[in-house]
């Protein structure tokens, strides 16, 4: 691919305000910032939303637990999502990819997604790939957009991966950020604990697998905050030290 390739996952939590409503602003920011490093590297985005956006548009509050309903959500959501980064993105074409469990452990699949993602780079689009949520199946999925960004890096041997979320990084007990991480022991996945919220899925155990999948394949691993100004920036083009590292 020529330039180096950095796989960057923003989590719903970056994209919606307090009620779970798409916030522009929000999309605004974190776009900006993607955009400045597709400048430097190639870059694929992984963004979660979808069904939380579609939450916002039913002017739902709670998340549904049936699965027919949260791929209906998913269905409405994803198209308002796209569209929010298209709002933002004056240098190139928004490209969306919906991807299945099933398309990374295909060997034609998972070739004709990396043909595609080459092509797409060669065009200077901006890419999103999501889970196709409207088709998976609780015992055939991903199970949260971490652990796929995770699967997408390793496929396409990025040479980084950022975890954008809503707090600092990975904290100890205290709330003390751990800056690196160079095993994931039984004290680090008993610290990490799922999220309550109603608009999102995942949390901090879904980020330790993703990072333990990523530092098996030697793929550096961050989480950041995406709520504090330019992190992304800070830690990809100004190589400052932010957020937890993944050591590898």
């Amino acid at each position: 691919m020529g330039r180096k390739l950095i796989v960057v996952k923003v989590g719903s939590s970056i994209l919606q305000d307090e009620n779970g409503c798409l916030d522009y602003a929000a999309v605004q920011k974190i776009t900006k910032q993607l955009l400045l490093i597709r400048n430097e590297y190639s870059l694929v985005v992984v963004s979660s939303g979808a069904i939380a956006t579609g939450m916002s548009r039913q002017k739902l509050l709670k998340r549904p637990k049936e699965l027919a309903k949260l791929q209906a959500l998913a269905a409405i959501g994803q198209p308002k999502l796209i569209s929010a980064y298209d709002l933002f993105v004056n240098d190139g074409p928004v490209a969306q990819l919906l991807v299945s469990y099933a398309d990374f452990h295909n060997p034609k699949s998972s070739n004709n997604f990396k043909n595609t993602i080459e092509e797409l780079i060669g065009i200077n689009a901006f890419i999103v790939v999501n889970e196709n949520d409207s088709t998976a199946t609780e015992e055939i999925s991903f199970g949260d957009n971490d652990i796929l960004a995770a699967t997408v890096a390793v496929l396409l041997s990025a040479d980084q991966l950022v975890l954008v979320t809503n707090v600092s990084g990975f904290a100890d007990e205290f709330g003390d950020l751990i800056s690196e991480i160079k095993v994931i022991t039984p004290y680090l996945t008993r610290l990490a604990s799922l999220t309550d919220s109603q608009f999102r899925v995942g949390g901090m155990i879904s980020k330790l697998k993703a990072g333990e999948i990523a530092m098996a394949h030697k793929i550096s691993t961050y989480i950041i905050s995406g709520k504090e100004d330019n992190r992304l920036v800070e830690l990809v083009l100004e190589h400052k030290r932010v957020g937890t590292r993944f050591v590898v």
